[in-house]
C-alpha cells in the first residue's frame, strides 16, 4: 500500500517555491512523500507559467495528484 496523504497542497505554496521562497520550497522537500496537489491546483499553478516554461512538468511531479 502506497504512503498516506498528509498534506493537500494550496497553490499558493508551489507558487512562492516557484518564486524562490525557501520556506515554501523547504516545506515542498520535506513532506515531497506525503503531499499531493489537486487537479485544480496544478491547473491554477500552470496557467500562471508561459508555454516556454521549461521544467515545469517535472517540478510540479514532486508531489503527487489526487482527483
Amino acid at each position: 500500500m502506497g504512503l498516506a496523504v498528509k498534506f493537500l497542497l494550496d497553490s499558493v505554496i508551489r507558487i512562492d517555491h516557484f518564486n524562490g521562497i525557501r520556506i515554501a520550497t523547504q516545506f515542498i522537500g520535506d513532506h515531497a512523500s506525503e503531499s499531493a496537489l489537486s487537479v485544480i491546483t496544478r491547473a491554477e499553478v500552470l496557467a500562471g507559467f508561459d508555454a516556454d516554461a521549461t521544467g515545469l512538468s517535472l517540478n510540479l511531479g514532486t508531489v503527487r495528484i489526487v482527483l
